[in-house]
């Protein structure tokens, strides 16, 4: 018999995405890498990057950003309001984009987080704040890096959320302990504000999506994580995985 999950999180991210209009991305690209030491100062920035397959659309930014709780994100977004520059600046880059989008999402309890740190993948993204994974012994330096953004919609019910957690967490160290050196789990989260009962892993690669892809068929074959997923799958509605390439002034590289 499962034991639900605590609630308790360590903290929120909002993640942002503007859908930009094709003929403008590189300007957009342009503008955004102008501004970015702004954009960090004023807002606790950690990934910002364009996706490159597997979204619902191409021609995508997605930023993330860490604040510890909904208060805080009012804060921060009510200073940079605050200011001219910042203002100014997302006058101007308004024309690049078509739609926007923001959702937010619960970082996971830290058990979860610490069962996938234990066996050599793991890294609480939020709290960890400018860390990088530059010392990874895979030695992408930075270099090849992708993201991939793994979305769990799940069935409709108070306890569906605590439920998959709790399959999570029970392989998630065996899954990442045959993953590929340059792989990475940052974060896992669950929807606040948004579409209700969805799920996100945020996963890092070194060596692009190859990387992505033999980390992927090397955990095939892993009990432990084989066994989580018959749990996870019965409380699945639906899963879609994206790769993002990140921006050079991205806090996670």
């Amino acid at each position: 018999m499962l034991r639900p999950t605590l609630p308790l999180s360590s903290g929120i991210f909002e993640y942002r995405t503007y859908s930009l209009l094709p003929s403008l991305v590189s300007s957009f690209v342009s503008s955004a890498s102008s501004s970015s030491e702004l954009r960090k100062s004023m807002l606790p920035l950690r990934l910002f990057g364009f996706t490159d397959t597997g979204g619902e659309e191409l021609n995508v930014a997605g930023h993330l950003y860490y604040y510890r709780d909904i208060g805080e994100r009012g804060e921060r977004r009510a200073e940079a309001a605050g200011s001219e520059e910042w203002r100014e600046f997302v006058k101007e880059s308004r024309k690049f984009v078509r739609k926007q989008k923001s959702e937010i999402f619960n970082q996971c309890h830290p058990d979860v987080l610490e069962a996938g740190r234990g066996l050599g993948g793991g890294w609480d993204g939020g709290s960890h704040g400018d860390d990088h994974h530059d010392d990874d012994d895979d030695g992408d330096d930075g270099k090849g890096v992708v993201y991939e953004i793994r979305t769990y919609n799940l069935k409709l019910g108070y306890d569906t959320v605590p439920r998959w957690y709790d399959y999570y967490a029970s392989g998630i160290g065996g899954k990442v302990s045959l993953c590929l050196p340059g792989t990475r789990l940052v974060t896992v989260m669950d929807t606040s504000v948004g579409e209700m009962n969805k799920v996100v892993e945020v996963w890092r690669h070194g060596g692009g999506a190859g990387g992505m892809e033999g980390s992927r068929v090397r955990t095939r074959g892993g009990r432990e994580w084989r066994e989580a997923v018959l749990g996870i799958s019965g409380l699945t509605t639906g899963f879609r995985n994206e790769v993002i390439v990140p921006a050079e002034f991205s806090v996670w590289k």
